[in-house]
């Protein structure tokens, strides 16, 4: 394997990650929340693996989102953890002001 081929590769996993990554974003639209919780989770795992920080953070939230319309909030929450320092990390305010808004509010529903 050349150079070349492995950049390939490293492209066309990546091509495929932002692909389900907006196929979850079509199942969040459509209502169907636990469908796109697994594409994303893919993403994500592909994101993580190609060290993508910003789109992984970005499906970590879209994760914890559908969790909340799920009205799973304990669940949200770690996800909400995770990509909250990666939105520090990389200079993100709104994004983290964002998740840590949301964040508060699943800790305080769960008390």
């Amino acid at each position: 394997m050349t150079i070349d081929d492995h950049a390939s590769a490293s492209t066309q996993v990546l091509g495929q990650a932002y692909f389900l990554d907006l196929l979850g974003d079509a199942y969040n639209g459509l209502g169907r929340y636990d469908e796109a919780i697994a594409v994303l989770s893919e993403a994500a795992e592909a994101f993580r693996q190609h060290d993508a920080r910003c789109a992984h953070a970005v499906c970590l939230f879209k994760i914890a989102q559908s969790h909340l319309a799920l009205g799973r909030g304990q669940r949200a929450i770690g996800y909400l953890e995770e990509c909250l320092p990666i939105f520090r990390d990389l200079h993100l305010p709104d994004h983290e002001r964002q998740a840590v808004r949301i964040l508060n509010d699943c800790r305080a529903a769960a008390g």
